[in-house]
């Protein structure tokens, strides 16, 4: 499956934007991206790209872009081991308030796709909630593991049972809300804790059951992620055919020797049948209501393990260099395992395959 002109576009000046932040650019850091500069770029992308809309309609703020579209985006942002809200942003917290009914909804949504604020969505919530109003409430409790929480302004919580067809948006800019950093393996990679007293929200109702709407969330979330690991391995790739080039052993290049050919080859076809599978995956997603989850689990399954396969392959065919604490090749390698801790556990996907396969309803 090919790209059309116009994606290709897209992917190149997504690429340009990002190059000078990538491994091997002038801007780039081991330490990865402080929030400072995640912001600086995000504002750059929304405000020139306009990739904060690019999954939402036009008639909702949106530029009326395609999953395919915001796919081409998280691959360029894991090439360039770049971290923006995209994901927790304009495509989850987006794709959640396409179902919202209620003028906050709308609000809410229209200003994520013109990047003018950032929010992130949760499920399930640790939280208790006592309204104070018919559209406002105040919610205690602790979120764990909140993506992208220290650039949010808001935060979307479920409800409860008792009120399905409805989210918290909880305003991250007011008393009541703090946000604790959480130490991880890649610390380019933006996830918090977030403790909550008695934290202002306001009413966001949807015109589905939240239970459906985030479930749906988390399904493109993984592929999003699934999207984003193949930018990842595509970028190992790149840099480790670079170097196999220049690195000379025995007075040739190491790239001569057969071993090193067939690693690189092994390494381009799980790259190119990951972004093949995905892509597809992207295609059928918007329609196939019911098989979304066993979409993503197939994508995400296969584009994880073949990223970390590229990514340890990377650091191998590097040797010693590879290891150490400034280079890039570690790196790639821990932006993988940062995205397997944020998504749907690999044995849940298993699961939800095996039981396709033996004539389940694939959940």
């Amino acid at each position: 499956m090919t790209l059309t002109d116009e994606q290709y576009e897209l992917q190149a000046i997504t690429r340009d934007v990002l190059q000078p932040y990538a491994p091997g650019g002038g801007s780039w850091s081991a330490e990865g991206l402080s929030a400072e500069d995640s912001s600086a770029i995000w504002k750059l992308l929304t405000e020139q790209l306009g990739i904060g809309g690019l999954g939402t309609a036009e008639r909702d703020g949106g530029v009326g872009g395609t999953l395919v579209d915001q796919l081409v985006v998280m691959e360029e942002l894991g090439r360039a081991l770049v971290h923006v809200p995209f994901l927790a942003s304009s495509v989850v917290s987006a794709h959640v308030l396409q179902e919202g009914s209620n003028a906050f909804a709308r609000e809410l949504q229209v200003a994520i796709s013109a990047g003018r604020v950032v929010a992130t969505t949760l499920n399930p919530a640790d939280t208790t909630v006592q309204t104070a109003g018919p559209e406002e409430a105040a919610v205690s409790g602790h979120l764990d593991m909140v993506l992208d929480a220290d650039l949010a302004d808001w935060i979307l919580v479920p409800s409860g049972p008792d009120d399905p067809e409805t989210l918290w948006a909880i305003d991250t800019r007011k008393r009541g809300v703090t946000i604790r950093a959480r130490d991880g393996i890649d610390r380019g990679w933006s996830v918090q804790n977030v403790d909550l007293r008695g934290a202002a929200a306001r009413r966001v109702r949807l015109s589905v059951s939240a239970h459906t709407a985030l479930k749906d969330a988390v399904a493109l979330r993984d592929l999003a992620a699934a999207a984003e690991a193949v930018g990842i391995a595509q970028g190992a790739l790149s840099h480790t055919l670079m170097y196999v080039k220049q690195r000379r052993q025995f007075g040739q290049p190491i790239g001569s020797f057969q071993a090193v050919q067939h690693s690189c080859a092994d390494m381009l076809v799980s790259v190119e049948s990951s972004r093949v599978l995905i892509k597809e995956a992207a295609v059928a997603f918007p329609s196939s209501t019911g098989h979304r989850e066993l979409l993503a689990s197939t994508s995400a399954t296969y584009a994880m393990d073949a990223a970390q396969a590229v990514c340890g392959a990377a650091i191998h065919l590097h040797g010693g260099i590879g290891f150490t604490w400034e280079h890039w090749a570690h790196r790639y390698f821990k932006r993988v395992a940062a995205l397997r801790s944020m998504t749907t556990p690999r044995t849940r996907h298993h699961c939800r395959i095996v039981d396709a396969l033996l004539g389940g309803a694939g959940s």
